[in-house]
């Protein structure tokens, strides 16, 4: 069983939009918040984890019934 957390900076696509937006984007997400973004990914990951772990012990809880 595995588990796969996706991050999308731009869900709303407004950046997609015109290529000096792509830019600015991709020079803002590089270089002003690249810690915000490691956050961000360090939480989605230990909520993956979290959550493959329950559903492990769920599993191996009914299993045993």
């Amino acid at each position: 069983m595995g588990v796969k957390g996706i991050f999308v900076s731009d869900y709303d696509g407004k950046y997609n939009t015109s290529p000096s937006l792509r830019f600015f984007r991709g020079v803002y997400e590089k270089w002003i918040i690249p810690s915000t973004i490691e956050q961000f990914e360090d939480k989605l990951i230990s909520n993956c984890d979290g959550f493959l772990g329950e559903a492990k012990a769920y599993l191996d809880l009914e299993g045993k019934r």
